[in-house]
């Protein structure tokens, strides 16, 4: 699920595709924080989406019982909290301001491979750990889900105290 919340992109080009609008976002009566965490839910919850989608179908075609899929669901969730996380700060830190339309924000923007990448590296890591250690089903999900809860708080932390000055540092 990690990697469904990277590649949907909303996050890692929500900045971007604000473009030339940037500047009304820098003067309206709106915290930068307040507008950070908009984008950030925005693509939480459209990775929430994605991930009941495919619970659904996974559901539906291996005929997964439906207590796996609540499994699934729930340690699915910090994952999806981290990618976007990810893809708003790499957004922050590099936003691609300047395009012609908006399929240009998203498609030639670098920032979506570079989160990509990291959810790539992070799945991987912990798919490794998992199998290495030969996790049970119940301590893969505890320690997934504390894994990545500690590393949304980390990633949180720093997207609030740093976030804001990215932000106001953005010029068009």
């Amino acid at each position: 699920m990690l990697m469904t919340a990277s590649i949907n992109g909303i996050a890692s080009t929500s900045i971007s595709r604000e473009g030339e609008n940037i500047l009304f976002n820098k003067y309206i009566p709106v915290s930068y924080r307040t507008q950070i965490l908009a984008k950030v839910i925005t693509g939480v919850l459209w990775g929430i989406v994605g991930m009941l989608i495919m619970c659904a179908v996974a559901a539906f075609l291996f005929d997964f019982p439906g207590s796996l899929v609540a499994v699934i669901s729930v340690v699915s969730l910090p994952g999806i909290l981290f990618a976007n996380l990810v893809g708003v700060f790499i957004d922050l830190l590099n936003p691609k301001l300047h395009w012609s339309d908006e399929q240009r924000a998203v498609k030639q923007n670098l920032n979506l491979l570079f989160s990509l990448v990291i959810c790539v590296l992070f799945t991987g890591l912990s798919i490794w750990i998992l199998v290495k250690f030969h996790f049970t089903i119940n301590q893969a999900a505890i320690s997934l889900i504390s894994f990545y809860a500690l590393l949304d708080i980390v990633l949180y932390g720093v997207l609030m105290k740093k976030g804001s000055a990215l932000f106001s540092k953005i010029e068009y």
